[in-house]
């Protein structure tokens, strides 16, 4: 969980205001992934990573794993 300061860091940084939205997302697990949407209640019939089709979707994936999004 991020502390008051890192939240208030985070909101004063000179950033797209979409790329702050996207990083507090993140920091709070609250990206529409395929895994965060089935916790939520969703069903969904495939989980899998939509770039590499290879391992469920979840943030850790898309932005450290995933060799597809790496190459963008």
């Amino acid at each position: 969980m991020q502390t008051s300061e890192e939240f208030e860091l985070l909101w004063t940084l000179k950033i797209a205001p979409s790329t702050l939205i996207c990083a507090w997302r993140v920091s709070v697990d609250r990206l529409p992934t395929s895994s965060n949407l089935v916790l939520r209640g969703m069903q969904l019939s495939n989980l899998s990573c939509p770039l590499c089709q290879q391992y469920t979707e979840t943030d850790h994936h898309l932005f450290v794993m995933c060799k597809v999004a790496q190459c963008i």
